[in-house]
């Protein structure tokens, strides 16, 4: 019976670990609010962005809902981060499907990233270049300079 137990207060735990991974918030505005980029970012499965353009607002997201009878994911795209904030780097790549604003990519400026310590996180500011695409003007570039803070918390 003891075996039992600990099998399942290990299975648990193990379960809990993965339910309670940190997730990444972030938010980018250019100086004058002609565009936003905001969400939280779980990982490549698990993400929720909205991209707003003036009185637009489109989202990128893939979530997973699960109830006692299984998971299901809902989702309209794909996210890539790759991301090492304390040597300046920080990329994310967004690929909507079926909508005018296919593909949205974020560059920090490495030079222009600070750090805060947290009591169980991190915060990070940065300077970045914000592209986006527009399929509807055949995939046009529009550039915009944003500041950029990233958080998450344990």
């Amino acid at each position: 019976m003891k075996k039992i137990a600990a099998l399942f207060i290990a299975t648990l735990t193990l379960q809990s670990a993965v339910a309670g991974s940190a997730q990444t918030h972030i938010s980018c505005k250019e100086l004058d609010d002609k565009i936003s980029l905001s969400g939280d970012i779980g990982d490549s499965n698990n993400f929720d962005l909205s991209l707003k353009q003036e009185d637009n607002v489109s989202r990128i997201y893939a979530v997973t809902m699960c109830n006692p009878n299984g998971c299901s994911t809902e989702e309209n795209g794909r996210v890539t981060v790759v991301e090492n904030l304390p040597k300046g780097v920080y990329t994310l790549k967004a690929d909507r499907d079926g909508e005018s604003i296919s593909d949205v990519e974020l560059y920090a400026l490495p030079k222009t990233v600070r750090v805060k310590s947290r009591p169980h996180g991190m915060k990070y500011q940065f300077g970045g270049v914000l592209n986006v695409y527009d399929q509807a003007l055949g995939k046009k570039r529009q550039r915009y300079n944003v500041l950029c803070t990233t958080e998450y918390a344990i």
